[in-house]
Protein backbone atom coordinates (compact mmCIF):
# COMPACT_ATOMS: atom_id res chain seq x y z
CA UNK A 1 0.00 0.00 0.00
CA UNK A 2 1.28 3.16 -0.54
CA UNK A 3 2.45 5.11 2.23
CA UNK A 4 2.12 9.24 0.87
CA UNK A 5 -0.54 12.14 1.00
CA UNK A 6 -2.99 11.70 -1.64
CA UNK A 7 -6.28 13.19 -2.77
CA UNK A 8 -8.78 11.57 -4.90
CA UNK A 9 -10.01 13.73 -8.10
CA UNK A 10 -13.52 13.41 -8.57
CA UNK A 11 -13.20 11.05 -11.64
CA UNK A 12 -11.61 9.03 -9.25
CA UNK A 13 -14.32 9.41 -6.50
CA UNK A 14 -16.49 8.20 -8.77
CA UNK A 15 -14.94 5.08 -10.18
CA UNK A 16 -14.26 4.33 -6.49
CA UNK A 17 -18.28 4.87 -5.77
CA UNK A 18 -18.96 2.96 -8.77
CA UNK A 19 -16.51 0.12 -8.18
CA UNK A 20 -17.38 -0.32 -3.98
CA UNK A 21 -21.38 -0.97 -5.62
CA UNK A 22 -19.51 -3.53 -7.91
CA UNK A 23 -17.98 -5.33 -4.80
CA UNK A 24 -21.17 -5.38 -2.75
CA UNK A 25 -23.19 -6.90 -5.51
CA UNK A 26 -25.86 -3.99 -6.61
CA UNK A 27 -24.83 -3.97 -10.33
CA UNK A 28 -23.02 -6.09 -12.88
CA UNK A 29 -19.31 -5.87 -14.02
CA UNK A 30 -20.85 -4.61 -17.33
CA UNK A 31 -23.31 -2.09 -15.83
CA UNK A 32 -19.99 -0.63 -14.00
CA UNK A 33 -18.07 -0.70 -17.09
CA UNK A 34 -20.76 1.13 -18.97
CA UNK A 35 -21.30 3.73 -16.10
CA UNK A 36 -17.36 4.19 -15.94
CA UNK A 37 -16.49 3.87 -19.86
CA UNK A 38 -14.24 1.32 -19.35
CA UNK A 39 -13.77 -2.68 -20.54
CA UNK A 40 -14.95 -5.36 -18.64
CA UNK A 41 -11.49 -6.68 -17.83
CA UNK A 42 -10.13 -3.22 -16.53
CA UNK A 43 -12.97 -2.87 -14.41
CA UNK A 44 -11.96 -6.34 -12.57
CA UNK A 45 -8.56 -5.06 -12.18
CA UNK A 46 -9.54 -2.01 -10.55
CA UNK A 47 -11.66 -4.33 -8.00
CA UNK A 48 -8.65 -6.44 -7.98
CA UNK A 49 -6.50 -3.45 -6.87
CA UNK A 50 -8.78 -1.65 -4.56
CA UNK A 51 -9.05 -4.50 -2.73
CA UNK A 52 -5.32 -5.05 -2.65
CA UNK A 53 -4.14 -1.15 -1.84
CA UNK A 54 -7.46 -0.09 -0.67
CA UNK A 55 -8.80 3.65 -2.52
CA UNK A 56 -5.07 4.72 -2.40
CA UNK A 57 -4.89 2.25 -5.38
CA UNK A 58 -7.46 3.96 -7.29
CA UNK A 59 -5.37 7.39 -7.39
CA UNK A 60 -2.91 7.50 -11.04
CA UNK A 61 0.42 6.68 -9.75
CA UNK A 62 2.57 10.16 -10.83
CA UNK A 63 -0.13 11.83 -8.33
CA UNK A 64 2.60 13.79 -6.06
CA UNK A 65 5.67 13.51 -8.15
CA UNK A 66 7.20 16.23 -9.67
CA UNK A 67 8.67 15.73 -13.23
CA UNK A 68 12.37 15.01 -13.95
CA UNK A 69 12.77 18.08 -16.25
CA UNK A 70 11.40 20.83 -13.90
CA UNK A 71 13.69 23.87 -13.17
CA UNK A 72 15.08 23.69 -9.44
CA UNK A 73 13.43 26.67 -7.19
CA UNK A 74 16.94 27.21 -6.48
CA UNK A 75 18.12 28.25 -10.32
CA UNK A 76 14.38 29.63 -10.78
CA UNK A 77 14.77 31.90 -8.00
CA UNK A 78 18.48 33.10 -8.91
CA UNK A 79 16.77 33.80 -12.56
CA UNK A 80 14.18 36.18 -11.35
CA UNK A 81 16.93 37.78 -8.55
CA UNK A 82 19.53 38.74 -11.51
CA UNK A 83 16.59 39.87 -13.69
CA UNK A 84 14.86 42.31 -11.17
CA UNK A 85 18.49 43.46 -10.03
CA UNK A 86 21.02 43.40 -12.17
CA UNK A 87 19.20 42.91 -15.67
CA UNK A 88 16.22 44.63 -15.24
CA UNK A 89 16.47 46.37 -18.85
CA UNK A 90 17.22 43.56 -21.09
CA UNK A 91 15.42 41.27 -22.91
CA UNK A 92 14.98 37.36 -22.79
CA UNK A 93 17.31 36.57 -25.54
CA UNK A 94 19.73 39.44 -24.21
CA UNK A 95 19.49 38.29 -20.61
CA UNK A 96 20.43 34.16 -21.32
CA UNK A 97 23.12 35.27 -23.32
CA UNK A 98 24.71 37.29 -20.09
CA UNK A 99 23.73 34.53 -17.84
CA UNK A 100 25.57 32.21 -20.05
CA UNK A 101 28.81 34.82 -20.26
CA UNK A 102 28.92 35.90 -17.23
CA UNK A 103 26.73 34.46 -13.84
CA UNK A 104 27.68 30.62 -15.34
CA UNK A 105 24.21 30.11 -15.41
CA UNK A 106 22.80 27.89 -18.34
CA UNK A 107 19.31 28.35 -19.13
CA UNK A 108 16.99 28.29 -21.86
CA UNK A 109 15.19 30.97 -23.25
CA UNK A 110 11.56 29.67 -22.45
CA UNK A 111 13.17 28.88 -18.90
CA UNK A 112 13.97 32.43 -18.07
CA UNK A 113 10.84 33.81 -19.75
CA UNK A 114 8.47 31.12 -17.57
CA UNK A 115 10.53 32.22 -14.63
CA UNK A 116 9.74 35.95 -14.38
CA UNK A 117 6.59 35.87 -15.71
CA UNK A 118 5.62 33.71 -12.91
CA UNK A 119 6.77 36.34 -10.22
CA UNK A 120 5.37 39.08 -12.19
CA UNK A 121 8.20 40.68 -14.24
CA UNK A 122 6.88 40.85 -17.69
CA UNK A 123 8.68 41.53 -20.71
CA UNK A 124 6.87 42.68 -23.24
CA UNK A 125 7.79 42.67 -27.39
CA UNK A 126 7.25 46.53 -28.78
CA UNK A 127 4.50 45.80 -31.28
CA UNK A 128 4.96 48.46 -34.10
CA UNK A 129 1.40 50.09 -35.26
CA UNK A 130 0.30 47.84 -38.67
CA UNK A 131 1.23 49.80 -41.79
CA UNK A 132 -2.11 50.84 -43.28
CA UNK A 133 -2.24 49.55 -46.92
CA UNK A 134 -3.56 52.73 -49.42
CA UNK A 135 -5.06 51.36 -53.00
CA UNK A 136 -3.45 52.97 -55.98
CA UNK A 137 -5.82 54.24 -58.55
CA UNK A 138 -5.42 51.63 -61.32
CA UNK A 139 -3.72 53.55 -64.64
CA UNK A 140 -5.76 51.98 -67.33
CA UNK A 141 -8.77 53.56 -65.00
CA UNK A 142 -7.26 56.91 -65.61
CA UNK A 143 -6.48 56.61 -68.89
CA UNK A 144 -10.12 55.23 -69.80
CA UNK A 145 -11.77 58.40 -67.81
CA UNK A 146 -9.51 60.91 -69.66
CA UNK A 147 -10.33 59.57 -72.91
CA UNK A 148 -14.44 60.04 -71.96
CA UNK A 149 -13.44 63.50 -70.88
Amino acid sequence: MRERAWAMSESEQRTLGVIQRFREGKITRSQAASLLGLSVRLVSRLRAKLQSEGPSGLVHGNVGSEPPNKTPKEVARRITDLAERKYFDFNFVHMREHFLSDEDLAASYATIRRCCLEVGIAKHRKRTSRRRRVNRTRMADVIAHSRTV
